[in-house]
């Protein structure tokens, strides 16, 4: 097992490298995985909103600009 403190020491592609190896070991129990309600009303409410035509899809490449803004 990998401790906390070493992975403070790991560069950023490594981290996302290791988030990928460890979210593929879940999906063969992903059935097993439940979604908090919390979640799951905040997932209701987003599919609503787009039922409704108040809300919309925006590419990744756009999201990923506007989050640098934000965060600039």
């Amino acid at each position: 097992m990998i401790a906390t403190k070493n992975l403070k020491e790991l560069s950023f592609p490594d981290k996302c490298s290791l988030m990928e190896e460890l979210w593929e070991s879940m999906t063969p129990n992903e059935n097993q995985l439940t979604v908090p309600k919390w979640h799951q009303d905040l997932l209701d409410q987003r599919e609503n909103l787009l039922q409704q035509e108040k809300a919309r899809f925006i590419s990744w490449t756009l999201a990923k600009k506007q989050i640098k803004e934000f965060l600039a």
